[in-house]
C-alpha cells in the first residue's frame, strides 16, 4: 500500500508504548458502524484489512495504524425540497405564517426522518509511527483531516 498524501508531524516526546498497549488502547475505541440515529463514526479498524485481527501493524521500528470513519449522506435538496412541501402544507392548514423557531424544529424532525433511510459513504485513514525518527506520517490529503485523525489519536491515547 503507498501513501498518496503525506502529512509529517515530529513528536515533541517520544513515545513509550508498547506494541501490546498500543494494541489494548486501539481495539477499546474500535470502529462501530453508524446506527439509524447517527450522522458519523469513527474507530480503529486492522490496517491490513478484515483478514486482521490487529489493530496494530509493526515492522521493524515503524508501527502502522488505521482509523475508518463512516457518514451519513443527506442530500440537501431532498431536504429543502420536503421542507418546503411541509411548510406549504402548514401555512395552509393554519393559515398564518410558520415562525424560524417552528422551521427549525420542523427541518430537524425532517433530517431524523430520513437519516434511517440515507446512504452511508467509508473512508479510511493510514498512518504510522517512526519510532527511530520520533515521527508520525499520516496519509492525508488535507490538513483538517490529519488533525481528524490525531485528534482521535490523542483521545486514544490519553
Amino acid at each position: 500500500m503507498w501513501f498518496k498524501n503525506i502529512r509529517v508531524y515530529k513528536l515533541t516526546r517520544p513515545i513509550d508504548l508498547s506494541v501490546d498497549t498500543l494494541e489494548a488502547a486501539l481495539e477499546k475505541r474500535q470502529f462501530v458502524p453508524c446506527s439509524n440515529i447517527d450522522y458519523s463514526r469513527i474507530g480503529w479498524v486492522p490496517p491490513l484489512g478484515p483478514q486482521s485481527e490487529q489493530y496494530v501493524h509493526p515492522v521493524g521500528q515503524y508501527v502502522m495504524l488505521c482509523v475508518r470513519k463512516q457518514e451519513k449522506i443527506l442530500p440537501a435538496a431532498a431536504i429543502n425540497e420536503m421542507f418546503e412541501d411541509k411548510v406549504q402544507e402548514f401555512e395552509s392548514t393554519r393559515e398564518r405564517k410558520m415562525y424560524r423557531k417552528e422551521k427549525t424544529s420542523l427541518k430537524d424532525d425532517i433530517v431524523h426522518t430520513l437519516l434511517p433511510r440515507a446512504l452511508t459513504r467509508s473512508a479510511r485513514m493510514y498512518a504510522y509511527f517512526d519510532t527511530a525518527k520520533g515521527l508520525l506520517v499520516v496519509d492525508a490529503a488535507s490538513a483538517t483531516k490529519a488533525e481528524e485523525f490525531l485528534d482521535w489519536l490523542r483521545g486514544t491515547l490519553g
